[in-house]
């Protein structure tokens, strides 16, 4: 379950970086929005282990960066249905 979350947060973190990162080709959107989160995952980890009853685990990190590697994807693969939604 714990993964789970780890998953879904940076699934939107992925999501929304390639969302800002909106200059450019889409493969590279997908490449920035996915290391500046696979980079603050694996800070957020590291920061962990100075948490009293946290710690830093490369498993909660691999299911930050596979969420994130999705959520970039998938922004970047319905980004056309997005711009014709008028807010």
């Amino acid at each position: 379950q714990d993964k789970l979350y780890h998953f879904v947060e940076y699934l939107l973190l992925g999501f929304l970086l390639a969302h800002a990162a909106a200059r450019g080709s889409h493969k590279k959107r997908f490449w920035i929005a996915f290391a500046l989160a696979i980079v603050y995952a694996a800070t957020d980890e590291f920061h962990q282990s100075f948490v009293p009853g946290r710690d830093c685990s490369f498993w909660d990190w691999l299911a930050d960066a596979v969420g994130a590697w999705v959520g970039a994807y998938l922004y970047l693969k319905s980004e056309g249905v997005l711009r014709g939604i008028t807010w």
